[in-house]
């Protein structure tokens, strides 16, 4: 009842709803919520970013990548970066986990703020199949992007990148 509401409701009601539907965890309400994320009402679409958290599923991560790549803000990008995470952690395949979000850094084009968030999200991941595209980030023109490289990486949940970090430390020194 609450997902077919959805639609053909007002904004307010909508954000309600949406929020319901991500509260009660209805998987049925994720292609609902894909679209209402798009919405041009910032409650409805902050609200459904958030609900996809609760009601897709990590076949869903393609859909919702797409629907990031449309945000602007940046309650909307940081509310986005927790949601990515959170579906490509329900993927079973480790390099799995990482892969969509990868190409979507690549298809980013000169977004800095879409790539920036995405970024973060492959450090809430913690996937090592993550690690190559941030050290090509350290590589970036952009300072922007090459500091939350530096940061995601400074801040993994092993070892694993500590030469690189240092190699990129001794480089920017000189």
């Amino acid at each position: 009842v609450i997902v077919k509401q959805i639609p053909a409701s007002r904004p307010k009601i909508q954000a309600e709803l949406i929020k319901a539907a991500g509260q009660r965890k209805i998987s049925d309400a994720a292609n609902v919520l894909l679209k209402t994320a798009r919405s041009s009402e910032r409650n409805v679409k902050l609200e459904s970013i958030k609900a996809l958290r609760t009601t897709a599923k990590a076949d869903d991560l393609s859909a919702f990548l797409a629907v990031a790549s449309g945000l602007k803000s940046k309650a909307f990008l940081n509310e986005a970066e927790k949601t990515i995470a959170v579906l490509a952690l329900m993927k079973t395949q480790p390099s799995q986990k990482t892969a969509d979000v990868i190409n979507a850094i690549d298809s980013a084009g000169k977004n800095t703020d879409l790539k920036i968030m995405l970024y973060q999200a492959l450090g809430r991941i913690g996937d090592d199949s993550g690690l190559k595209a941030l050290y090509d980030g350290l590589n970036s023109r952009n300072k922007d992007i090459k500091l939350v490289c530096c940061r995601t990486l400074a801040n993994w949940s092993t070892a694993a990148p500590a030469d690189v970090l240092a190699e990129t430390a001794e480089k920017d020194r000189n």
